[in-house]
């Protein structure tokens, strides 16, 4: 039986860097308990109870996933946090840009620009599935020409 419980401290050990610390501590309480408690006289009952419990981890763990934006996401995102375009006007914002990937008027008749804002990927943690996610940088001028807002929104379809 120690054998077990070693083998299985290392499993968690192993994966612990995956998974939230709450949630391998309430799997570490919940397999310690039964190890521990006299309700569940035998061996196999608990070994059972504790793969059940290994099996649902690992169905949580590949849950999760990790977002990974590329380089061009992370500048736009950069720029639209720290509103360094507001203020500007259309040929500093092209001079700094390029030429925008489209270019119309809103409801209010000013005139909006939009770019590519990149991706970003997502990955379960266990690598079987991924996607990826594209957004567009939109920038609405006033009527003096000059940048009122920006915004980054995410794409319906991928390019």
């Amino acid at each position: 039986m120690n054998f077990i419980i070693f083998f299985i401290l290392c499993i968690m050990l192993l994966i612990v860097s995956c998974i939230p610390y709450a949630i391998f501590i309430g799997i570490i309480a919940i397999i310690i308990g039964i190890i521990t408690t006299k309700k569940i006289a035998s061996k196999t009952l608990k070994t059972l109870a504790i793969i059940v419990i290994l099996l649902y981890a690992t169905i949580i763990l590949g849950s999760f996933q990790s977002e990974t934006p590329d380089s061009k996401h992370i500048r736009t995102k950069e720029i639209n946090d720290n509103k360094t375009l507001i203020g500007l006007t259309e040929e500093e914002t092209i001079k700094l840009l390029g030429e925008p990937n489209d270019e119309y008027k809103n409801k209010e008749g000013e005139k909006q620009y939009t770019y590519s804002a990149g991706s970003i990927s997502k990955k379960t943690y266990w690598g079987y599935a991924s996607s990826s996610e594209y957004y567009e940088f939109c920038i609405s001028f006033d009527k003096n020409n000059k940048v009122k807002e920006t915004t980054i929104k995410q794409r319906p379809i991928s390019p």
